[in-house]
């Protein structure tokens, strides 16, 4: 398979999943590279992206003047990077494909699994010769942060379980 992954934010840099999550490689305090054994690269290609626009190495030749984004926004950037990856890489184009994120991804991320659906239909009813049809098999996101009124009161919880917050603050 090939899973697409991308972090929460907005503003997580991609690499942070890649160097200090599930990537091929783990990064130490001194800087240097050991391989990560319970990579996700391990079972899956993997395909970490920087999104949305602005984040980590991701720019604007433009200065950022034209930085738009919002998640249906992503969602169009993230559906054109990985029909160019699959353009780049067709070997990998009829494997099965997942989405994930972690955090404000549990925003983008369905975003990005409709935009996927909404062209696969678009492309069964006018086809573009180099467009895939995205073989999108499923979308997982870590501890999503969907809306203010269920993230903060869960936050708030861990920090107290983990004694993180005084208990007079928690009070």
């Amino acid at each position: 398979p090939v899973t697409f992954w991308t972090n929460g934010g907005p503003g997580c840099s991609g690499m942070l999943g890649m160097m200090t999550e599930q990537g091929p490689f783990k990064l130490s305090s001194t800087g240097t590279l050991s391989l990560n054994p319970y990579g996700w690269n391990t079972l899956s290609n993997m395909l970490f992206v920087e999104s949305p626009c602005g984040v980590g190495f991701s720019y604007s030749s433009l200065g950022g003047l034209d930085y738009n984004s919002s998640d249906s926004q992503s969602a169009k950037d993230n559906y054109n990077v990985i029909q160019k990856f699959f353009f780049r890489y067709p070997h990998l184009s009829n494997n099965d494909f997942y989405i994930t994120s972690e955090s404000w991804g549990g925003h983008y991320i369905p975003y990005l699994a409709r935009e996927i659906l909404k062209e696969n239909l678009i492309m069964n009813d006018d086809s573009t010769a180099w467009m895939i049809d995205v073989r999108l098999k499923g979308f997982a996101v870590g501890n999503p942060y969907t809306d203010i009124y269920s993230g903060s009161p869960a936050m708030l919880d861990t920090l107290n379980a983990h004694s993180l917050i005084p208990k007079p603050l928690w009070d």
